[in-house]
């Protein structure tokens, strides 16, 4: 695996990840044998498997639905395709009350409007209640920041009109069932109440940042790109796929350029590179195993999930399952590829792939008329 480390320490220590590294391919002794004349970034006659792409896209990130329509022409991708739906009302409650929680406020009045003396804070948070509704509670804490009380104060949700989304945040409070008098609020906790609607109006129309990389997600997809680590950021791309690397790096370099920030955070710049990687017996192991561990992981997630529906004897719209189907064609073409480039024999993972084909083929029955 030191391969796979020397890769990462690249890609992790760049001190301009956003563009090409430069780097003609990584590999041991890959600049040997450079032409006289061809300078820096020339690649003699190695041959590449293909590309190393890394990117980083900051949760902090903010693209209303015509931003990431131009990023995504931009980058030559297919934006009708491509735009996810916007957040649901909960998802952008959820990302609101993040934002207007308020922690550690110094507590300069008490309930009755008195001066208070000591050395007293208050933090206003949002718990989950339920589904779709958040619990907004208060804590007065002291010096040592042990809790001196813990008090409701509203419930909110997302608004509803006619069954449907209205914008807005709903705040029900009870005072006969525990919630804090209207005469008695916090400054704190009416700010908090403000800030929550004010930040709801703007997350309900904006993609985050794990929406732009579940676009990355799908384009890599496309590239029968595997992932190289756990946490994701790094893949390696075929070379015949290479194409879908320099498309990443544009996306990356238009949302860099055209995001927003989230309510009360500054997103981290967002980031991609890509490097060549030469053919050496060393990356083609790496990569085996890559390929192994992920086609394995894959296939018994979907395993998993259409057996759960098998066995639950639920009917399944025929998109769903036909959804399933082109997903395990698509591991199967992963796996040939990848058979194919490496000279490898993915044998566990077939072996999980022929399982996956017979649960497909299972659902397949259980389509609803």
């Amino acid at each position: 695996m030191l391969a796979a480390q020397a890769a990462f320490d690249l890609f992790e220590n760049s001190s301009d990840p956003d563009k090409d590294s430069g780097i003609t391919a990584l590999g041991p002794n890959a600049r040997r044998g450079l032409k006289d004349g061809d300078g820096p970034g020339s690649a003699s006659d190695d041959v590449l498997l293909g590309e190393l792409v890394w990117f980083s896209v900051s949760d902090a990130v903010r693209l209303v639905p015509e931003t990431l329509t131009a990023v995504l022409e931009a980058a030559s991708l297919d934006a009708e395709r491509l735009v996810p739906r916007l957040p649901s009302p909960t998802s952008a409650l959820s990302r609101a009350a993040e934002a207007a929680e308020v922690k550690r406020r110094k507590l300069t009045k008490d309930r009755a409007g008195n001066d208070v003396q000591e050395e007293l804070y208050v933090s206003v948070l949002l718990r989950t209640a339920s589904r779709g509704v958040k619990q907004l509670v208060t804590e007065v804490l002291d010096a040592a920041n042990s809790r001196l009380s813990y008090r409701p104060v509203a419930k909110v949700s997302p608004g509803y009109e006619n069954g449907k989304p209205d914008g807005t945040v709903a705040v029900e409070r009870d005072a006969e069932g525990g919630d804090v008098p209207d005469a008695e609020l916090f400054e704190a906790e009416v700010d908090t109440i403000t800030d929550l609607r004010t930040h709801y109006a703007f997350e309900k129309d904006r993609h985050d940042g794990e929406a732009a990389r579940r676009v990355l997600g799908r384009v890599l997809f496309e590239a029968n790109a595997v992932p190289l680590r756990n946490s994701g950021g790094m893949y390696f791309v075929p070379e015949a796929h290479a194409e879908f690397a320099r498309k990443i790096l544009l996306f990356v370099e238009e949302v860099r350029l055209r995001a927003e920030n989230a309510p009360t955070r500054v997103a981290r710049p967002s980031m991609a590179m890509k490097v060549p990687l030469v053919d050496r017996e060393e990356y083609r192991e790496v990569l085996a195993e890559s390929v192994e561990f992920f086609v394995k992981k894959e296939a018994e997630s979907l395993i998993k999930e259409m057996a759960s529906l098998v066995k639950g004897g639920k009917t399944v719209s025929g998109k769903r399952g036909r959804g399933f189907v082109e997903r395990v064609r698509k591991l199967k073409e992963n796996v040939s590829e990848y058979e194919e480039l490496l000279q490898m024999q993915a044998t566990e993972a077939r072996a999980k792939l022929d399982i996956a084909t017979r649960e497909a083929r299972a659902l397949l029955q259980r389509i609803e008329p």
